[in-house]
């Protein structure tokens, strides 16, 4: 199960979450911090994911999940 909770949102421009994953080995009460950013450019739309507070031996995980 996943769970997101929306902490800021401002149109068009930036979404803040926190994310909570219930997996093995993902601490019961821990949520990382996840920002998409938005930039119009042109006729296109270029998007900056970044996650933050994931724990320690999840990132590899979470990280190579991205790719």
């Amino acid at each position: 199960m996943f769970m997101a909770i929306i902490l800021s949102f401002v149109e068009g421009e930036k979404i803040i979450q926190a994310w909570h994953f219930d997996e093995e080995g993902w601490p019961d009460d821990h949520f990382s911090i996840c920002t998409f950013t938005f930039k119009a450019e042109g006729n296109k739309t270029i998007l900056t994911f970044t996650q933050t507070e994931v724990p320690e031996h999840k990132a590899d995980s979470i990280s190579n999940g991205w790719q």
